[in-house]
């Protein structure tokens, strides 16, 4: 059977990405024709009989890319219709039952799958079937107002501990930044609160957390500093002590033994690392040596050894601990965290019981955690997922897509498109496809989507 003329263009890339017996990364750069090839992949599901309409999951991440991917779906489908009168009918006939029943097609945003399965199953989810979805310009104007009633409106006689917290923030960022930062915050606040609560709490004892950060930065370079320390010690210091005096290996050895016997990590740093953490060009005259010529060679090998053994620690080195601005951060991360639990408060009262798209996103994941049948059902009714911007997923999102993925061993059920680093070179859709056999690696990466290209090339796609 003749391919759909659509697919005339395509590189062998593309062309690999539209393989239906597989499980797909495809990883590329703008305008490398994704999204193309995402709706010819749409397409090829409804021709070859192995989905319906109703069985492909389809997402985006913004409403007006959900609606540009239906209309390039049903382009697709209508010109592969016509490309197939007087053909095949078998094929054709499916592809005419999946343009009548197009309406009920599953392409929406991450939110939007959320919304429905919440919709679906609202008494397992604990919701009211009803219950109101705040769409983004509500949920910004709740924001703005939950910020603005905490920053402008907190009285000290009510809350001192906010207005303290409040008035220490205020001398270190500007209100305007403040505000910015907030909102930023309340649009992922379910990965917020908890790394600020136990920041907050680290600090609520600011000398042992002091010492603390100090010991783990200390440890960093502790290792690579004891094998500088013993190759400075194993040097030939009376071969050195020997050469002419002004002779810079002999200087340097000597400025070596001094700096380790204070164990002084910077000067050492100093002495054997150029700037950018590479060893020194070790230096020396053999006129200065010619009382022992043959060790010159020998110490200079010494010295080049204590500044391989330092050269881990090159970069940690770069940053000498700042007690000062540590208490520093310290004191602001308590003090945000004091602020920001108001402001989430502010926020809840604002939404009056609405959900906006993070809530959406935690209630369906904690439905689909808690009822296996919810979650049995939904996987069922997924019979075939696509997922664009796959770069863009969350931590929430990457671990509803794992929940609808893990117990599927269907190949071909699970695809992603994302777009490649500006570093590489994105001539075409360079995939990264998983087999029957290895797909479990690949759905895996879905609970850290940063890992996921990693992942596929470990399981040797």
């Amino acid at each position: 059977m003749n391919a759909p003329a659509a697919t005339s263009k395509l590189n062998d890339g593309q062309r690999a990405a539209l393989d239906l017996s597989r499980d797909m990364l495809v990883s590329a750069g703008a305008g490398a024709g994704k999204t193309q090839v995402l709706g010819l992949r749409y397409l090829a599901l409804l021709e070859e009989g192995l989905a319906a309409v109703p069985d492909i999951v389809a997402f985006t991440f913004t409403d007006k890319a959900a609606a540009e991917m239906r209309e390039r779906v049903q382009r697709l489908l209508l010109a592969r219709i016509l490309e197939l009168q007087g053909g095949d009918k078998q094929r054709l006939a499916r592809l005419r039952q999946a343009q009548a029943e197009f309406a009920r097609n599953r392409i929406s945003t991450m939110h939007g799958f959320c919304h429905r399965l919440l919709r679906d199953y609202a008494w397992e989810a604990g919701l009211e079937p009803r219950a109101p979805v705040l769409d983004e310009r509500a949920q910004a104007l709740c924001r703005e107002r939950a910020i603005r009633a905490v920053l402008l409106a907190t009285d000290a006689g009510d809350n001192p501990a906010l207005a303290d917290a409040l008035v220490r923030l205020g001398s270190v960022v500007r209100l305007y930044s403040l505000s910015g930062s907030l909102s930023d915050m309340l649009r992922k606040r379910a990965f917020m609160r908890g790394p600020l609560q136990r920041a907050a709490e680290l600090w609520a004892d600011p000398d042992a957390e002091v010492t603390r950060r100090r010991e783990a930065w200390e440890s960093m370079f502790a290792e690579p500093l004891q094998a500088a320390l013993a190759a400075i010690k194993a040097i030939d210091h009376r071969a050195a002590g020997g050469a002419k005096d002004g002779d810079k290996l002999k200087d340097l050895v000597f400025e070596l033994r001094e700096a380790a016997k204070a164990r002084d990590v910077f000067a050492l740093r100093e002495l054997l690392l150029t700037n950018d953490g590479t060893p020194r060009k070790v230096g020396g005259a053999k006129g200065n040596w010619k009382h022992a010529p043959e060790a010159l060679e020998s110490v200079r090998d010494q010295v080049s050894a204590a500044a391989m053994a330092l050269a881990p620690a090159a970069e940690v080195l770069s940053f000498p601990f700042d007690e000062a601005f540590e208490r520093r951060a310290g004191a602001v991360a308590r003090d945000l965290a004091v602020v920001f639990e108001a402001v989430c408060a502010a926020y809840t009262e604002e939404c009056a019981g609405g959900l906006d798209f993070l809530d959406l996103e935690l209630r369906a994941l904690e439905l689909l955690n808690r009822e296996p049948d919810v979650r049995a059902q939904a996987i069922t009714a997924a019979r075939y997922l696509l997922v664009d911007e796959y770069q863009d997923t969350n931590p929430t999102q990457a671990e509803l897509l794992a929940l609808l993925t893990d117990e599927a061993d269907a190949p071909g059920r699970f695809s992603r498109w994302a777009m490649q680093s500006s570093r590489s070179t994105p001539s075409g859709a360079a995939t990264c496809a998983c087999s029957t056999t290895r797909s479990s690696a690949c759905r895996s990466a879905t609970r850290n989507p940063a890992r996921a290209n990693a992942a596929c090339n470990r399981a040797g796609a």
